[in-house]
């Protein structure tokens, strides 16, 4: 009996591995083509995944929008490696841990410029917009020789939207998205890119407020009666335009957030949290082989 079920499951994987043959032949007249992936955070230029010298995630913006988280900490929290700690609901203090080093040993940038307190080491994420977000980067592991001893544990690379012409033959385009989240609050944000003639654009801005919840109980120190909100607005600019001997680019972002708390004092349970990071460079082209800026 044990020699007729061993022929029978040998018969079936060698069936199962034939079929699964001929289903790759039959398609083999169809070929998928994906598209190159350019990361610049591993070595802080561009370079293709591939090649890249790190394990490095990236989350697009197609990624982001599907992804239904309403904050940054939320989506972070669901990928391997990232760990979130928040000390609250929406708006509340939150810090970001890379393959277990603490959040001073994990660098966050904004557009590759340092976000993080001068006084605290860490960066508020929970008060950078996701409506502002086209792509996030994610190099785990030690990153100290690019980037110093605060990325021992990896760097997370947020990258702002850049424009640029939107595809489909259009040159410029806009959107609006507005939602209603629980407990009681709503988002609100719109954006317009472009790209012609060598110059891109991008100029975006959104408000997000939740009623929050009570997170203590009456028997805690400090308790204070009512639900802690949060309240957050924020703008977003990127504009760029391409020369013959390079680029001339900027980019910021502002975002500023009202985040409530208990307090034995009633007057004094709110916190405001600001978050400014912007740049102003050019890109010269030094050598017959550098990669033309495409208009």
């Amino acid at each position: 009996m044990q020699k007729w079920t061993i022929c029978v499951g040998a018969f079936a994987l060698a069936f199962t591995g034939h079929a699964n043959a001929q289903d790759v032949e039959s398609g083999s007249d169809e070929t998928i083509k994906l598209d190159r992936i350019i990361v610049t955070t591993p070595l802080r230029r561009e370079t293709t995944l591939e090649r890249s010298t790190s394990s490095v995630t990236v989350v697009d913006e197609q990624e982001i929008a599907q992804s239904a988280a309403p904050d940054l900490p939320s989506l972070l929290k669901r990928y391997t490696g990232v760990s979130i700690v928040s000390y609250g609901g929406q708006g509340a203090s939150s810090n970001v841990y890379l393959r277990g080093m603490s959040a001073t040993q994990t660098l966050v940038l904004i557009n590759g410029v340092r976000a993080s307190s001068a006084t605290s080491g860490t960066t508020s994420i929970f008060n950078i917009p996701l409506s502002a977000i086209e792509r996030i980067e994610i190099a785990k592991g030690a990153h100290s020789a690019q980037y110093g001893a605060d990325a021992m544990g990896g760097v997370v690379n947020i990258i702002t939207k850049q424009g640029g012409p939107c595809g489909e033959g259009r040159d410029h385009c806009a959107s609006v998205t507005a939602g209603v989240t629980y407990p009681w609050g709503g988002s609100l944000s719109g954006s317009t890119q472009g790209g012609a003639n060598g110059v891109n654009y991008s100029v975006g801005g959104s408000i997000l407020g939740t009623r929050g919840y009570d997170f203590t109980t009456p028997q805690a120190w400090g308790h204070e009666p009512g639900d802690d909100g949060f309240l957050q607005g924020s703008a977003n600019l990127s504009v760029s335009k391409d020369f013959d001997w390079g680029r001339l680019f900027t980019d910021g972002l502002f975002a500023r957030g009202r985040s409530q708390y208990d307090n034995i004092y009633p007057k004094d349970n709110e916190v405001d949290t600001s978050t400014f990071a912007g740049k102003l460079g050019a890109q010269i082209l030094h050598a017959d082989d550098c990669p033309r800026p495409s208009s």
